[in-house]
């Protein structure tokens, strides 16, 4: 199923939690993407990062500290 996050297609109250994860940049509305998730979930989390602040992203970090030498 193909869908942009500014038309989800699910019913209002669908799911007891929706998840974006490092995906709002690409939105062309970032309000009705939000929107959205209040629409077709009780709970919402949106996982995202300033990418001016790129060096200081601790994933990155984490990432970083796990990889082989």
């Amino acid at each position: 199923m193909k869908a942009g996050a500014e038309a989800l297609p699910f019913a209002d109250g669908s799911f007891d939690a929706a998840m974006a994860i490092m995906t709002v940049h690409h939105w062309p509305d970032l309000h009705r993407g939000l929107a959205e998730l209040r629409r077709v979930a009780h709970r919402q989390v949106v996982f995202t990062w300033d990418p001016t602040h790129r060096p200081e992203l601790w994933l990155l970090e984490m990432d970083h500290a796990r990889s082989p030498a």
